[in-house]
């Protein structure tokens, strides 16, 4: 759902990086976290049609969770998850993570309504 401008903007942040899952020449997936005290919150993850269902996401997932733990840093990663996306839900759950909380309103509608979202953790 972002816009170029706010992926752009984010990507801007000292505390944001972002990877990209490649096949052959073709960029497939990406993924953006930021760099939080402890943890890696990740903001945004997807998968191209055509290629979904096809484990590009696991891997980006793989990645991420060799980035904590281990004697480093950060022992957690963390994601939002919006209430209705059950698809999300279902593979973060099947990465490990589990829901430790809700965020009331957290995401606007584009009618300008508020959903709620689940707040899910992976712990090392």
């Amino acid at each position: 759902p972002w816009d170029e401008e706010e992926f752009l903007a984010n990507l801007r942040r000292r505390d944001c990086i972002a990877m990209v899952a490649e096949c052959g020449e073709e960029v497939v997936g990406y993924m953006v976290y930021n760099l939080c005290v402890g943890s890696l919150h990740l903001i945004n993850l997807a998968v191209k049609f055509g290629h979904r269902r096809a484990s590009v996401s696991t891997q980006l997932m793989y990645k991420l969770k060799s980035m904590v733990g281990n004697g480093r840093f950060r022992d957690r990663i963390t994601v939002d998850v919006r209430e209705t996306n059950l698809a999300a839900q279902l593979f973060f759950k099947a990465q490990m993570f589990r829901a430790v909380g809700t965020l009331r309103g957290h995401y606007e509608l584009a009618d300008g309504s508020r959903e709620d979202a689940y707040h899910m953790e992976y712990r090392v």
